[in-house]
């Protein structure tokens, strides 16, 4: 394997649970930074976002949350995906 080969998940974080008056976008940054936080990274060292959200479309229509989050944590230009799993993916 070479280094361009290798995928890590350095660093894990989730929102409160509970009805919050944030919208995804908000919600999407809080644990972004978090996960940076807590890997000891900074935005410059992404190179991937991968975010999963089947609903943020229909609920408040955003449909480009991926691009969003990259830029609220300042993680410009990492290339960006959206991946929906159906409701696996959360709301």
């Amino acid at each position: 394997m070479t280094a361009s080969d290798r995928v890590a998940i350095v660093g894990a974080s989730m929102t409160q649970f509970g009805q919050r008056e944030a919208w995804i976008q908000e919600l999407l940054a809080e644990a972004g930074l978090e996960c940076l936080e807590d890997a000891g990274a900074d935005a410059s060292d992404v190179d991937h976002l991968y975010v999963s959200n089947m609903t943020s479309g229909e609920f408040e229509g955003m449909t480009g949350v991926m691009n969003a989050l990259a830029h609220d944590i300042g993680a410009m230009p990492a290339y960006t995906q959206r991946v929906d799993q159906t409701s696996s993916s959360g709301g």
